[in-house]
């Protein structure tokens, strides 16, 4: 499985990731530190990513934006 960890997310979770081997990127490390909710849900959308996050306004978004997922860990 893929991960993407929303900026909000420690460093320190993709090691957990990987340890039960899932690929696991950093929003920081790709750009996206400081981008909109949008932006983060599309492009683990494009990327078929599950998006992890302490933000718990990313199922709102994934509704009223008609963003399809494939799926979100608050």
């Amino acid at each position: 499985m893929k991960f993407l960890l929303d900026a909000n997310m420690p460093y320190s979770s993709i090691e957990t990731f990987k340890a039960f081997a899932h690929e696991a990127i950093h929003a920081g490390d790709i750009g996206l530190g400081s981008a909109h909710d949008e932006i983060i849900m599309e492009y683990a959308a494009r990327r078929k990513m599950i998006l992890v996050t302490k933000d718990l306004g990313f199922g709102t978004l994934a509704v009223y934006l008609h963003i399809r997922t494939y799926g979100a860990i608050s």
